[in-house]
């Protein structure tokens, strides 16, 4: 029986009861990595790796105001506000939501970056 159902049939509940019951506060919020969609997760790891936006751009054929949409997006859903926090939780992400070290640590793995 739905709430409403419920107080017009007079039962009595708390408003903490019956926000309780709402599907928005029973939905846990993503911010990890597996929040973001594909192209969102090719820039967070360029990024995550150092990249700037003009390099990210020029890699994915996109503008600079492209990649800085998606960073700001990136941003967002993952709650974070820097480019360094990017990197860290792009890291901590990987490694917990997948089980595995990012791409460029593995075994054999490189940046791309010429170093």
């Amino acid at each position: 029986m739905n709430s409403n159902r419920r107080l017009l049939d007079g039962e009595a509940q708390s408003a903490k009861q019956i926000c309780s019951n709402l599907p928005e506060n029973n939905v846990k919020p993503k911010n990890g990595l597996k929040s973001l969609s594909p192209r969102q997760m090719e820039i967070a790891k360029l990024v995550a790796e150092g990249w700037s936006d003009k390099e990210v751009g020029r890699r994915l054929n996109l503008t600079d105001g492209t990649v800085g949409w998606h960073l700001k997006i990136i941003f967002s859903r993952l709650r974070i506000h820097s480019r360094t926090m990017l990197a860290g939780k792009y890291r901590l992400d990987f490694e917990k939501e997948l089980n595995a070290p990012p791409p460029h640590e593995r075994e054999g793995g490189q940046t791309g970056k010429k170093g």
